[in-house]
């Protein structure tokens, strides 16, 4: 039911630590699902360390700091204090829809991702395709570029052969904050805000129809 709240949330520390952060980020997460609910909110929102943060933003900032997530610049739907109050921006809330059912037997296209570096070529996508052909359909790649997705030009060639061979090729960018938006002449769709691994799960659900 896309009228509910999805409240997503987890714990930086495990909890046999002393400071262990995962009993409050359930708190925190069960208050804001509540509210949520009481104020008619839906969509998909994650809970961390007093934050609360749009699902298809937010993203892990650092690898061990238990304040790890933020929204890629965005500033946090709301804040939950100290004291459990929820000080937020409907304004900016997620809106709520409904994807349907994915059926249990239903295999999601496959789609990979690959770092345009210095020196890149085309080895890693002509690869792709000929492990593809071998052992199973390649439906769509997720190229992340330098800076605004920039691709480095030895690439080209053998991403307009997987075009040719029917695959969807979306380009984003291999840094944290500031995405990657459509330039005229543009031989790939920009994925926005996305990140590289964000990216390739909705050109699944893209490929899927969802």
């Amino acid at each position: 039911d896309g009228r509910k709240p999805v409240v997503i949330t987890a714990a930086m520390r495990p909890a046999t630590a002393p400071d262990a952060d995962g009993p409050r980020n359930l708190l925190d997460a069960t208050r804001v699902a509540q509210e949520a609910a009481r104020r008619g909110l839906g969509g998909v929102v994650a809970v961390m360390h007093g934050g609360v943060w749009a699902g298809s933003q937010v993203r892990k900032m650092h690898s061990w700091s238990m304040d790890a997530f933020d929204a890629g610049g965005q500033p946090a739907l709301a804040r939950v204090d100290a004291q459990g109050q929820w000080r937020d921006d409907v304004a900016s809330w997620p809106a709520s829809g409904n994807a349907g059912w994915w059926p249990l037997n239903l295999t999601p296209p496959r789609v990979e991702i690959i770092h345009s570096h210095a020196d890149a070529d085309g080895w890693m996508v002509d690869a792709a395709l000929a492990y593809a052909h071998e052992h199973g359909p390649l439906k769509g790649l997720v190229m992340a570029g330098t800076g605004h997705g920039t691709l480095h030009k030895g690439l080209e060639a053998a991403l307009a052969r997987a075009v040719a061979h029917g695959i969807t090729v979306w380009r984003s960018s291999r840094v944290a904050r500031g995405g990657v938006q459509s330039r005229e002449g543009d031989a790939f769709a920009a994925c926005g805000e996305l990140t590289a691994a964000q990216a390739r799960v909705a050109l699944m659900l893209y490929l899927m129809g969802v």
